[in-house]
């Protein structure tokens, strides 16, 4: 990206118009990443889809059917589902809400490889962040990189040479980006480009983080 767009709270999200065709909004497109937010209601009557994607679940619990695996997820979960693997949501909870990252080119079927996954909150608390960084890795894939800091850093960070956005786990605080500064909480998606500005000036005890690096280094 270019420049960093607005924070865009779950409560905007929720409320962006639903395109014509699609049972997700839009909220953010960058090349090869796409950005979604999903609210099933009642059931989930997805097909599988012709590109490789990550859910992150922003509200609410159920289970995740991929392939021939159910597992439970709840708020703060990674779910991962490869181009072409049958996948839905079941047994959700009414407020239900999750962030859909398509990533990569189109593939042709069939699903290859670790066709899908779940971490959840927990388990990615567990993961144990490298001495000289404040996260620690929970995916790769290609030129997308996903993390999980369980306390984020506090204050102004040094800036990355790769574009990011950063989607709150739990907890709430103020992230300022550029000259702008506002408050966040669960489920909030928050952009930095590449050599910008960024940082939790403040942030709760428990806050935790997912964060997505994508594209080259800038």
């Amino acid at each position: 990206m270019d420049k960093s767009p607005p924070p865009l709270s779950l409560a905007a999200a929720l409320a962006l118009p639903l395109p014509e065709g699609r049972r997700s909004a839009l909220a953010f497109v960058d090349g090869d990443i796409e950005v979604r937010i999903y609210t099933p209601r009642g059931r989930d009557p997805q097909t599988p889809h012709d590109r490789d994607e990550l859910y992150i679940v922003a509200r609410g619990h159920g289970k995740f059917r991929v392939g021939e695996r159910i597992e439970p997820f709840a708020p703060g979960a990674l779910l991962y589902v490869a181009a072409h693997e049958v996948h839905r949501f079941e047994d959700f909870s009414d407020d239900f809400a999750t962030w859909v990252v398509f990533y990569g080119a189109v593939k042709e079927p069939p699903a290859i490889g670790r066709t899908g996954w779940a971490m959840s909150l927990a388990e990615a608390r567990a993961l144990k962040p490298p001495p000289d960084r404040a996260s620690a890795e929970a995916f790769v894939d290609g030129d997308v990189e996903v993390r999980f800091a369980a306390q984020a850093t506090r204050g102004m960070q040094v800036p990355h040479d790769r574009d990011e956005f950063y989607i709150v786990a739990t907890g709430g605080g103020r992230y300022r980006i550029d000259d702008a500064e506002v408050a966040i909480g669960p489920g909030d998606l928050l952009f930095a480009a590449a050599h910008a500005e960024h940082g939790f000036v403040e942030r709760s005890d428990d806050f935790s983080e997912w964060i997505v690096f994508y594209g080259p280094a800038k």
